[in-house]
């Protein structure tokens, strides 16, 4: 449902975003209607990102259910396992609380005047890469510690490698959230007519949406 939510979203606001980033990067002069168009790309993109960190913090949430139903019966394990669900909750609220929304949802002055100085998009940008190792963190801890429980059980050596490589699938997810923050992928980057520094809203989009799927499938 949340995917859905995420596709229909994209395809309402994604022409006024695109018309945003042209501007942007000088590729086309503002219309008469970029004020409205920038709004609505702004808002279209803050919808899309908070439904994706919902989503995805869903996804994990359902890994950590599935794990608890595993080693539940041993003791230790079940401490591991509400510390891990404690730490991977929060790194979500962190995330949720780390989108710039006044930058994306606020006014058009605020948007256009504070939100357009360097510092402030460095700043956003920081913001962002710290939500993608945050993201980083709670896959590492859904994806390491069943398997450090398992190791330490006397399940045979083939229910131990199965059971393992279940919970590696969680590398994928790791994997694409990694490409979703390389400084190298052109999320943010250098307009060389002004030597300015924007952050590519497009770039971050088509990967949160292919985080999401991944992690999904």
């Amino acid at each position: 449902a949340v995917l859905i939510a995420i596709s229909v979203v994209l395809q309402f606001y994604l022409g006024d975003l695109y018309a945003l980033l042209h501007v942007q990067n000088m590729l086309a002069a503002p219309g008469p209607d970029f004020i409205n168009q920038m709004t609505r790309g702004l808002k279209g993109d803050a919808i899309a990102i908070v439904l994706s960190i919902i989503g995805l913090w869903v996804i994990k949430l359902n890994f950590l259910l599935f794990f608890y139903r595993i080693g539940y019966q041993i003791k230790s394990y079940l401490i591991t396992w509400w510390v891990a669900l404690v730490v991977v909750m929060a790194c979500g609220v962190v995330n949720l609380g780390m989108v710039p929304y006044d930058c994306m949802l606020g006014s058009t002055m605020h948007i256009t005047v504070v939100c357009a100085v360097e510092s402030r998009v460095q700043k956003i940008y920081n913001l962002y890469i710290v939500s993608v190792a945050i993201d980083v963190l709670s896959d590492l801890i859904i994806m390491a510690f069943p398997i450090l429980i398992v190791w330490k059980t006397g399940l045979n050596w083939r229910q131990k490698i199965v059971l393992s490589s279940v919970f590696l699938l969680v590398s994928f997810t790791i994997s694409v959230t990694v490409v979703r923050g390389s400084v190298f992928g052109g999320v943010y980057k250098s307009v060389t007519q002004t030597n300015r520094q924007v952050i590519d809203s497009s770039w971050m989009l088509f990967w949160w949406y292919i985080e999401f799927v991944v992690c999904k499938f």
